[in-house]
């Protein structure tokens, strides 16, 4: 049995519809003209905004303006503290119809994915100051005050999860530093000389096994006055490192010598 339906509750729900339809669109107009326009007209331009030729449909010019207005009236800074604030209901239309066409704009227009700006991770960064600078990096690494870098599924190389903080700034300018002090040197060029050594070469130690380091201990008996570098061959008496008595005080400048 169907029961007959008051003509009045017709008349409330037709009401409720409209004022969610093209009405509602058209009372966001009303309302902007009657609380906003007195200050952001063309003329007037209060804070470098006029609402008065800004175009009721949502565009790609005008989408971020419409976003502020929204801002603004769902914040209650406007209309101002002086001017007679809008109604909570009218408040909320308002809001609510901003939004509705905010986001038909953007689901009609998406925008394309932002572009990240990605740093280089520890392994690019000494890969790029090695062939920049022509350093050993492998036996100088200009990232070992760096912090680690965030992986994603074992990979050090997405651009979202390499962020950048204030303690990597400032480890790259040390880092700066000390490569530049490495790879640039400001004192004059030394003088390229050449050296013809003829053996024996440690006419000193007169040929000692182990090298110097037991040549002072058993023979001057006091401690070497400088450290001995000595590493053993597959275990073989003879060792990789031979004394030369010729530069007991050492080279004439810290470089790499072809021998």
């Amino acid at each position: 049995m169907r029961r007959p339906v008051s003509p009045f509750l017709l008349l409330v729900v037709s009401i409720g519809a409209a004022a969610t339809g093209p009405a509602a669109a058209a009372d966001l107009r009303g309302v902007l003209s009657q609380s906003c326009l007195e200050c952001h007209d063309d003329a007037g331009r209060e804070a470098g905004l006029s609402l008065e030729s800004l175009g009721d449909t949502i565009t790609a010019e005008n989408a971020s303006t419409w976003s502020r207005v929204l801002l603004q009236v769902e914040r209650r800074n406007m209309p101002p503290g002086d001017k007679p604030p809008l109604a909570d209901d009218v408040r909320r239309q308002v809001v609510a119809e901003l939004e509705d066409r905010l986001a038909d704009h953007a689901r009609a227009n998406p925008e394309a994915a932002a572009t990240v700006l990605r740093r280089l991770n520890r392994s690019e960064y000494r890969n790029s100051i090695r062939d920049l600078l022509k350093l050993n990096v492998a036996a100088f690494d200009p990232t070992r005050e760096f912090p680690d870098d965030n992986r994603v599924q074992g990979f050090a190389s997405n651009g979202e999860k390499l962020v950048t903080s204030s303690y990597l700034l400032r480890q790259y300018l040390e880092a700066a530093e000390q490569c530049v002090e490495r790879a640039v040197r400001f004192e004059p060029r030394p003088e390229t000389k050449h050296w013809d050594l003829v053996p024996p070469f440690d006419r000193t130690t007169k040929g000692f096994l182990n090298g110097e380091a037991r040549y002072f201990k058993d023979v001057l008996k006091q401690a070497p006055p400088y450290q001995s570098l000595y590493e053993r061959m597959r275990d073989l008496p003879k060792g990789g490192y031979h004394p030369l008595d010729d530069f007991r005080d050492g080279m004439p400048a810290s470089g790499w010598y072809t021998i």
